[in-house]
């Protein structure tokens, strides 16, 4: 009888052992992938600035869209006061939304920044 209980507690506790590892990598897998998906909004949202801000450089009255780069959608805003571009672009992946907004001066010999900075 002693040799009964022994063995399911022995049981007990590796599969409580068990559980507490599996239970471990899951969240391990899930912050790496936050991980990922935190990187790729950030990558998309500056690529869509740049963008942006190559399209304001060709085109002054340029007012924004939406792009899809690999599968993230960004989308671009530009607001308009005379030689002056504020420009916002947002991109959302999984559960992460990274945003950016700059501001911009359009001259005759292009676009010149004068701030970059993340938005939360």
């Amino acid at each position: 009888m002693t040799l009964l209980i022994t063995v399911i507690i022995l049981g007990i506790v590796a599969l409580a052992t068990g559980l507490s590892i599996a239970l471990r990598a899951v969240g391990e897998l899930d912050m790496g992938n936050a991980g990922t998906q935190s990187e790729q909004a950030q990558a998309v949202v500056d690529a869509c600035m740049g963008e942006a801000l190559i399209k304001i450089g060709r085109d002054a009255t340029y007012s924004g869209e939406t792009l899809t780069i690999g599968q993230i959608a960004c989308t671009i805003g530009v607001t308009i006061n005379g030689t002056s571009r504020t420009v916002t672009v947002t991109a959302l992946s999984g559960r992460w939304t990274r945003a950016v907004q700059t501001t911009a001066a359009v001259t005759g010999t292009g676009v010149t920044l004068r701030r970059w900075q993340s938005i939360e």
